[in-house]
This record gives structure tokens, C-alpha cells and sequence, in this order.
């Protein structure tokens, strides 16, 4: 059978800057979509993405995805296109409030962590790349959930969402690019998205890592040769404990000088790694 692959990220080339994660997510779906593997993609839509430049449209389904949010709802929406000169589609989480004002530059950790309403617009993210997949109607066998950005998401699926039949098929496999640094929420954000007690600290870096990794069926290391921004987490001896534990449904997949055929063998690797989750 073949796979529905979910892939959810901050960062995909090229409507945004290239980064480790964003080349990786827009390359292995390139592969798939060309293999005729289903997989679709959520990123937020950033003030700077152009709605005329990537053809971005309304689904009607998709119009509105009510989030609760300090004691009412939000309401965003989801927009879609497709990564250009390709069929792989993209949805967008449209809500300007949040999204319009983050840096172009994603790579540049600390201009976007600095930013008055990261939290507020992760949080939201997590939330609504899984709503989305209701009112899609569509269920996928796996969820790529990538860096820190979509850390949350595994615990939710669990969490607050577990009860749900619709959710229960969709396995949450985490994605760490070297390249990223991992952050975590503030309290008052997490109660503001009433976020479930979890056993881990999600306020804190290490233990939303440990969330991330106990909550998914798998987890996958990107690593570009680089000096890593998340080496000193994955060398806590909680973590590499987790780790151990995955055993088989572990991966450190190492990326460098990547071309045409590195793409292609990579995408083989991962899609192997992920039919044995």
C-alpha cells in the first residue's frame, strides 16, 4: 500500500528562504509526487509569500478553522498552491494577525524566536495542521512534524486529539534538521490554546524535545555536516535514553552537497524508514 505522507513546516523552499529542512521537505515531494505518492504540505503563509506570485486560492472546506484561544475562538483559514513547476500541493494557514510582520529570513533563529507573537503563531500552527485534516477529509498514515515549530504537534495528536477516530490512523514522526534551533512556550500561551498537562515540561526546551520524541512513532535527524543547533539536546542522556528506546524507528540521515541523486537516494531512504513505522 502506498503511503499518504503529511509534512507540516515553517520553512519550504522556495517560499521561503532555503534552509536544511525547507530544501529537504521540497525535494523529497518533488520524488514522491513524481512517483505518484500522496503528499501534501503545511506551512504558515508569511506577510511576505505573494498570494499572485504562487497562485494561492481559496478552499472553500478550508474557509474557516475555528482554534480556541483565550476563552472564545480564533478563525483562521487555509489557502492552497503547489510548489512551483510541480504538482505537490501546499496549504497555507492564512491569519494575518500573526503571520504578517515574522523576518523573511527564518534561518535567522533569533530574529524569529525575538518576535512578539512566535508562540502565539507555533501554538496556533500546531492546532490547526491538525484541524486541517478534518475538514479536508483526508487521512494520512503519516504526519512529518518538523523542528520545533511542529514539536507540539505528536503530544496533541495524543493528547487532545486521541479520542478523535478521524486522527487515530495519522502515526506522528518527528523531523530534526541540525540546522534549527528548538524552543519551547511560554505558560501563559499554553493556557491561553488550553493545552493538556503534560508529564514533560513544554516550557522548556528539553522536555518539549522528550514530548516530541515520546509522542511520535519515529524520529528522523537531518544533518548537513554543519555545526548542530540542537547537538547539546540530543546528547542529554534523557534524550539519548528516548532515543535508544526507538530503536529501528530512529534515523540520523546525514545531507551534504546535496544534488539531483542525492534527493532521489534520500528520498528512497526516508520513504523506507517510514513504511517500517
Amino acid at each position: 500500500m502506498t503511503l499518504r505522507i503529511y509534512a507540516t513546516s515553517h520553512s519550504i523552499t522556495p517560499f521561503t528562504e532555503s534552509t536544511l529542512a525547507g530544501d529537504f521537505i521540497q525535494n523529497i515531494s518533488r520524488v514522491y509526487n513524481e512517483n505518484k505518492i500522496d503528499i501534501r504540505l503545511y506551512m504558515p503563509k508569511y506577510g511576505f509569500i505573494s498570494d499572485r506570485k504562487y497562485i494561492l486560492r481559496e478552499v472553500i472546506r478550508l474557509k474557516e478553522i475555528p482554534v480556541f484561544y483565550k476563552n472564545d475562538d480564533i478563525i483562521p483559514s487555509v489557502k492552497s498552491a503547489f510548489i512551483p513547476e510541480t504538482r505537490v500541493q501546499v496549504y497555507f494557514l492564512v491569519y494575518p494577525e500573526f503571520y504578517k510582520k515574522i523576518p523573511k529570513n527564518l534561518a535567522d533563529t533569533a530574529a524569529v524566536t525575538q518576535y512578539e507573537s512566535w508562540d502565539t503563531c507555533t501554538v496556533l500552527f500546531n492546532h490547526t495542521s491538525i484541524l486541517t485534516l478534518e475538514h479536508l477529509y483526508w487521512q494520512p498514515d503519516i504526519m512529518l512534524c518538523i523542528n520545533a515549530e511542529s514539536a507540539l504537534t505528536p503530544f496533541l495528536l495524543n493528547a487532545k486529539y486521541g479520542n478523535k477516530d478521524w486522527y487515530k490512523p495519522t502515526k506522528p514522526v518527528l523531523i530534526l534538521s541540525n540546522d534549527s534551533e528548538f524552543k519551547a512556550f511560554s505558560p501563559d500561551i499554553l493556557k491561553d490554546y488550553d493545552i493538556p498537562e503534560s508529564d514533560d515540561d513544554l516550557t522548556d526546551s528539553l522536555g518539549l524535545l522528550k514530548s516530541a520524541i515520546r509522542h511520535s512513532k519515529g524520529v528522523i535527524v537531518l544533518n548537513n555536516g554543519n555545526e548542530s543547533k540542537i547537538q547539546t539536546l540530543l546528547e542529554d542522556k534523557s534524550v539519548k535514553k528516548l532515543l535508544e528506546q526507538k530503536r529501528e524507528q530512529y534515523l540520523n540521515h546525514s545531507i551534504q552537497n546535496p544534488d539531483e541523486n542525492t534527493w532521489n537516494e534520500t528520498s528512497k531512504q526516508i520513504y523506507h524508514f517510514l513504511e517500517t513505522i
